[in-house]
């Protein structure tokens, strides 16, 4: 039971490119107990090198106790869909979606987990968005206030179920000239008024402009300067987003 010195430069660079400031390792003082996951202390053959680690991680809590967040992006954190669609993963006789299907909840986490990891790997700052706190956010020109961030683009994983209210403020806001980026699924649906609500199409045909979607390369605009992608199910995944960076077409979220 081991932790080889790759892992450890991953997962510290990662907590780093995170913000983090202060990194404590757990040491097992007891070797008469194995543990998994495995222990940092002198029996692991990256011992001789942990000073030299440790100096690294050093550097990165310095950089980052030195710098100040900038997160110009927020992540929708999609409660009211995984909520709304629970039940079927739970059901042994409905098959797992490939790129969307009655499993409903797979295609919203990979979704979700997907712009999380890609603008990590990228270096985007960005910050997790709630109902609760989209509905604390106050709309200031084109972009979402809060906590002193002010946030230029929304993220939205694949959605099925959204609460009015929190439908309501992403309009607003794409009213005002801001930037709403959508994968894989828009939402019918809504926590008050169930399945196929008409207010939340509504709201989602004047953002997107239709449902369909035509892809990322077809912004729906409006005369504030808001701008509206959608990526439908299978074209979101970060493997392909690859041939966006460096292209005259790739959309601009900032």
């Amino acid at each position: 039971s081991y932790i080889d010195l790759g892992r450890m430069r991953t997962g510290t660079y990662m907590l780093g490119a995170w913000g983090a400031t202060v990194l404590t390792p757990f040491f097992n003082y007891d070797n008469a107990r194995v543990l998994y996951p495995p222990d940092w202390f002198y029996d692991q053959p990256f011992w001789k090198y942990f000073k030299s680690y440790a100096e690294a991680a050093q550097r990165i809590c310095f950089m980052n106790t030195r710098g100040s967040k900038v997160a110009n992006i927020a992540i929708y954190q999609p409660l009211e869909t995984m909520w709304a669609e629970s039940a079927p993963v739970f059901d042994k006789h409905v098959p797992y979606p490939t790129g969307g299907g009655p499993k409903v909840a797979p295609l919203t986490e990979e979704s979700y987990s997907a712009l999380i990891w890609t603008l990590a790997s990228r270096q985007w700052n960005y910050d997790i968005m709630d109902a609760h706190y989209l509905a604390d956010s106050r709309i200031e020109g084109p972009s979402l206030s809060l906590g002193g961030d002010r946030y230029r683009v929304l993220l939205l994983p694949a959605l099925t179920t959204v609460r009015r209210s929190m439908f309501e403020k992403v309009e607003r806001f794409y009213n005002a000239g801001g930037v709403v980026i959508a994968l894989g699924r828009l939402p019918r649906n809504s926590m008050e008024y169930g399945e196929n609500d008409p207010q939340v199409i509504k709201m989602v045909d004047a953002i997107f402009g239709s449902q369909s979607g035509k892809g990322p390369r077809s912004a729906h605009t409006n005369a504030a300067g808001g701008r509206a992608y959608f990526f439908p199910a299978g074209n979101y995944n970060p493997k392909e987003w690859h041939h966006w960076e460096g292209s005259d077409s790739a959309p601009d979220p900032v």
